[in-house]
């Protein structure tokens, strides 16, 4: 029998090893998306802590699939920077389609690793607080999350993710 361990690594937890790593080997990191005044916040901010080369961009909200200009004005931004690293806060799984779509565009430009990172940029601004560990922990940050920002999205977003459980719990019959 097949055993799967795994472990949850959030965006909002994994950027500052990232951060680290871009300033150990002089990496370029590019934000993309978030709210516009928390990825400045969130830019400026680790810009002062880690001292290193990192701009951000946040286009206007656009649900999947994006248009042509929507692409097009993110795309020219980060054709100008060269980031090596590329963050992307669009929201699951619009800022993964987003990655796949470009892919190919992104590691010709010379980026080395393009990460999804949801509301990452919120946490790093600091206008949203994290979730406390217990909850983090017990995957319950979309309920913390929708407490403190309420709205039919947020909603939304919590269905559909507890429409997963479904999988967890039905057994399958391989005869």
């Amino acid at each position: 029998m097949l055993k799967f361990n795994y472990e949850k690594l959030a965006g909002s937890d994994m950027i500052y090893d990232f951060c680290e790593f871009a300033k150990k080997h002089n990496y370029k990191i590019f934000f993309l998306g978030g709210k516009i005044a928390n990825n400045k916040i969130a830019v400026e901010k680790i810009r002062e802590q880690y001292d290193i080369t990192i701009i951000g961009y946040s286009p206007d909200f656009e649900d999947y699939p994006f248009s042509d200009k929507f692409n097009s004005s993110c795309l020219e931004k980060i054709v100008a920077f060269k980031p090596d690293i590329l963050f992307v806060g669009f929201g699951a799984p619009k800022q993964e389609y987003w990655i796949d779509d470009h892919i190919a565009l992104l590691s010709e430009i010379g980026v080395k690793y393009a990460i999804g990172c949801g509301g990452t940029f919120d946490f790093v601004s600091q206008k949203i607080k994290r979730a406390p560990v217990f909850i983090q922990k017990i995957g319950l940050e979309g309920v913390y999350r929708l407490f403190q920002e309420p709205s039919k999205m947020r909603w939304k977003r919590l269905v559909d993710s507890c429409k997963f459980f479904k999988y967890i719990w039905h057994k399958p019959d391989f005869n």
